[in-house]
């Protein structure tokens, strides 16, 4: 490595690194943050990445997101209106209803993971992509529409609250 890589040369090798820890992750793109660059860049660039990426550490990434805007339910006509354009390309992760299925149904069932939905990924670069992101662990989800750089949350009841509305019946 030399000062000719790129930023995302340095992200790569950042994250190739064994035994880092969520607290170091998060230090360093928050430094990064604070000289200039993007979240959602970075966000979508740590989506695009080849390599298994513990969970731990995608969620130091995700911590440095915007205030998110909160949303109470994953109602398809929900999920479908955090999705402002979505093409009819054979370049997109599938209908518009199947995209929308496929992330109500991994927030319910609370699939941990980070899943990227692409509007049109067409290799000619001929029309713009509209990525948008699905981070899920145990707290929450969130929902990333990069091109407009709009974060979206809803979170999942704690056990605490399930407890007490239970105990309330």
């Amino acid at each position: 490595m030399n000062l000719q890589n790129t930023l995302r040369d340095l992200i790569y090798m950042l994250f190739n690194l064994k035994n880092l820890s969520p607290g170091e992750i998060g230090s360093f793109l928050g430094i990064l943050m604070k000289c200039g660059c993007d979240f959602f860049e970075l966000a979508n660039e740590v989506s695009r990445m080849a390599l298994p990426i513990p969970l731990d550490l995608i969620n130091a990434v995700f911590d440095l997101c915007p205030e998110p805007v909160k949303i109470t339910d994953v109602k398809s006509q929900t999920i479908r209106a955090l999705i402002p354009r979505w093409t009819s390309t054979k370049y997109h992760s599938g209908t518009i209803t199947q995209v929308t299925q496929d992330i109500q149904e991994k927030i319910l069932s609370q699939y941990n993971g980070l899943y990227a939905y692409h509007s049109n990924l067409s290799p000619r670069k001929l029309s713009v992509d509209d990525p948008y992101l699905l981070l899920i662990n145990s707290k929450n989800a969130r929902f990333l529409d990069i091109n407009r750089r709009k974060v979206y949350l809803y979170e999942y009841a704690s056990e605490e609250e399930n407890h007490d509305s239970l105990s309330s019946v």
